[in-house]
């Protein structure tokens, strides 16, 4: 699969720049997804009976989404990057 993408793989190409991306906040993703789907299952129940709601179902996934995905940039960027740039400094620089 990875060698049939590899004509879209180039540092100028956007499919390679949103990739990179993805894989920076995947770290943020992982710990911020369940503080997400938490929010959403305060704010709007369990789903019992949500068989017959397919559209709450796909709205609360979506609503899933977009808030991880803005979580994890902003943890990302106001966390990760400057906790790993002091750390840096702090202990590879002699």
């Amino acid at each position: 699969m990875a060698l049939s993408l590899e004509s879209f793989i180039s540092p100028k190409h956007i499919v390679s720049k949103a990739g990179l991306f993805l894989g920076n906040i995947s770290f943020s993703m992982y710990l911020s997804h369940s503080v997400v789907l938490l929010a959403l299952v305060f704010l709007f129940g369990s789903f019992k009976g949500a068989d017959n709601n397919a559209m709450l179902v796909a709205f609360v996934l979506s609503l899933a989404l977009l808030f991880t995905l803005v979580l994890s940039i902003f943890s990302y960027k106001l966390i990760e990057l400057r906790m790993s740039k002091s750390l840096k400094t702090r202990f590879l620089s002699n």
